[in-house]
């Protein structure tokens, strides 16, 4: 990394529901949109000024990856970003007055989010990769994470995770090599319904209950 002055801001939302859980589509004013390929996903809606990104790939179905917008006008938290899901992106918005809202896509395992939750099997993963060289010495990304999982299925046979993986020169020196640095604040936990819940309780502090929410799905 170079060492520059640029602070940069990676905003990126997933929905990830590992375990199965219409171009724009409007409820509660969150707007959803797959007509980007993931490449213009990546370089005009992830990634902000002062960061060069080439080697995009993406691996799952269509319907598992775009942008969204619209969302300070619900109970997101961010208001536009790149949306990624197990399942399709359109079952987001809300409202949430489905207890099993699913699309199976028949998709496959990841060996990377798989080592993060030893004694579960992963399904219907979505994989977005991308090589970036930034002009600063410090990198901001912002994710949510939300389940259709919650809360009934935490702490049982299916256990939804989110990973960030990041591989390459540390500037503190050595490399990363596929570092998850999606963990839960002062933890070396990864980001999973079992580990923040209210349920348990784990890391409440994290967790919105949207159970009946207006505005969202999951």
């Amino acid at each position: 990394m170079r060492n520059k002055y640029t602070y940069i801001s990676l905003i990126v939302i997933f929905f990830l529901l590992i375990i199965y859980p219409n171009n724009d589509d409007v409820h509660g004013q969150l707007i959803i949109d797959n007509t980007l390929t993931p490449a213009e996903l990546v370089q005009n809606v992830l990634v902000g000024n002062g960061v060069t990104v080439n080697n995009i790939t993406y691996v799952g179905p269509a319907i598992s990856i775009g942008s969204f917008a619209g969302g300070n006008t619900t109970n997101l938290g961010m208001n536009g970003g790149v949306i990624m899901s197990t399942g399709s992106i359109f079952d987001a918005p809300g409202p949430n007055n489905a207890g099993n809202t699913s699309t199976n896509t028949g998709g496959g395992s990841d060996t990377d989010l798989a080592a993060l939750i030893p004694g579960y099997t992963v399904h219907d993963a979505t994989i977005l990769e991308f090589d970036f060289v930034p002009q600063s010495d410090t990198i901001k990304f912002k994710y949510i994470f939300a389940s259709e999982e919650y809360p009934e299925w935490v702490n049982s046979i299916f256990n939804d995770v989110f990973g960030f993986f990041v591989s390459g020169p540390n500037p503190l020196g050595g490399n990363y090599n596929a570092d998850n640095i999606a963990l839960i604040p002062g933890t070396t936990l990864p980001v999973t319904i079992d580990n923040v819940n209210d349920v348990t309780p784990s890391y409440p502090q994290y967790y919105v209950n949207n159970t009946s929410g207006l505005t969202i799905e999951y």
